[in-house]
Formats: C-alpha cells, sequence, structure tokens
C-alpha cells in the first residue's frame, strides 16, 4: 500500500488484508499473477515455466530489456554466467535486497539496475528466473509416459529436482490417470494394472514421487 512496492501473498486473508488497507488510500491495485504450472501449445507439447536461483556478481555480466512477459535476458557477455546455465531468453523475476536478503519482484529493467547500482562491484547479487521448459509428447505416447519423457530429457539440474514444474506436471498427470480408473471412467492409454503403469513411467523418468 505505501511505496507501490510489490509484495507476495500465500493466502486469502493476505489478499484481503491488503486490499482492504488499499481501499483507504487508493482507487487501484496492482497485481501480479502467476501462469497455471503448463501451458498446453497444441501438438503434443507443453509449456511449463519452471523457476530457479542463481547468485551471480556485480557487474552482472549481461543485458536485459522489458518485454510484455517481463525483465529478459538479452545477451550474456560473462561466460561464467553460461557455465551456470543462464540462457538468453531467461526471465528474471526476483531479485535480493541488499540489506535484508528477501527476494523482491523485479518488474522493470529500470529497478534491477538501481537494485544492483546500490551494491559495490564484486557483490553478490540473488536472482530468481524463469525459463519456459517445452515439455513434448513423443509420437503415440500417453499423457503420462509423455510428461516422463519430458522429465528424463530434461538435463538442467534445478528442472530435474524434486518440486520442479516438469516433475510436478508428471505427478499431476499420474494422479489424474489413477483417478480416472478409480472412477470407473475409460483409462485411456493407461491400461492393465493402472498403479503399475504409472509407477513404471515415473521409475524411467527417473522421477521422485
Amino acid at each position: 500500500t505505501v511505496g507501490g512496492g510489490m509484495w507476495p501473498k500465500s493466502s486469502l486473508e493476505g489478499v484481503l488484508s491488503a486490499v482492504t488497507s488499499r481501499r483507504a488510500v487508493a482507487n487501484d491495485i496492482r497485481i501480479e499473477l502467476e501462469r497455471p504450472l503448463s501451458v498446453d501449445l497444441g501438438d503434443g507439447v507443453e509449456v511449463v515455466g519452471e523457476k530457479f536461483e542463481v547468485t551471480v556478481r556485480r557487474p552482472l555480466g549481461m543485458s536485459i530489456i522489458e518485454t510484455p512477459e517481463g525483465v529478459v535476458i538479452s545477451v550474456i557477455d560473462d561466460p561464467a554466467l553460461l557455465k551456470m546455465g543462464l540462457m538468453v531468453g531467461d526471465r528474471v523475476a526476483a531479485m535480493d535486497n541488499a540489506l535484508t536478503g528477501a527476494m523482491y519482484p523485479a518488474s522493470s529493467v529500470a529497478g534491477v539496475v538501481s537494485a544492483c547500482a546500490s551494491r559495490p562491484p564484486g557483490a553478490p547479487v540473488r536472482l530468481r528466473l524463469i525459463r519456459d521448459v517445452a515439455v513434448a509428447a513423443p509420437p503415440g505416447s500417453s499423457g503420462v509416459k509423455a510428461a516422463a519423457a519430458g522429465y528424463a530429457a530434461l538435463t538442467d539440474a534445478p528442472f530435474r529436482a524434486s518440486g520442479s514444474g516438469v516433475h510436478r506436471l508428471l505427478l499431476s498427470r499420474s494422479r489424474d490417470a489413477l483417478r480416472r480408473v478409480a472412477a470407473g471412467a475409460p483409462a485411456g492409454p493407461v491400461h492393465g494394472t493402472a498403479a503399475d503403469r504409472v509407477v513404471a513411467a515415473l521409475a524411467a523418468g527417473p522421477a521422485p514421487l
């Protein structure tokens, strides 16, 4: 409410409290929304927005631009960033506060530059990045097998970790397949002992449960 900064909200009570306090001083409320776990592009391809964090040093060794999708890395000058796994097109979602270490949304290039300028050369800067990862279904594969294949194809360690977006997509599809069988509906490509098939697909990932 005061200062115009964006603050994360993790509960309905927090949202209602922020809206109530805002009414007393302003007519506008700026809201930052997150996309669903995956976006279906058709032709067996889904895109998952994976979040990961890295610590770099000032100067950052990269160029950023503002796009409709947010603050995006446009050029990487420092080879060390490439070795860390950063890529052109990664979105800068948040960065840490130099004093408190808390993560704050990065909503503009000016905001990122200002936050970095307050730190001496060589000071660490924690960035939270988002990368769109395409999960493609091999021809003729089921939803569970496709997600398992997409998970297995990822080589970036942060994305293969338990709790990553692609991991949650795989578990979500597995849960939906088992629910269809439990409800007596046609299971489609999941045949025989559904639980065994799902577990086999997860193991082929290999994906932690």
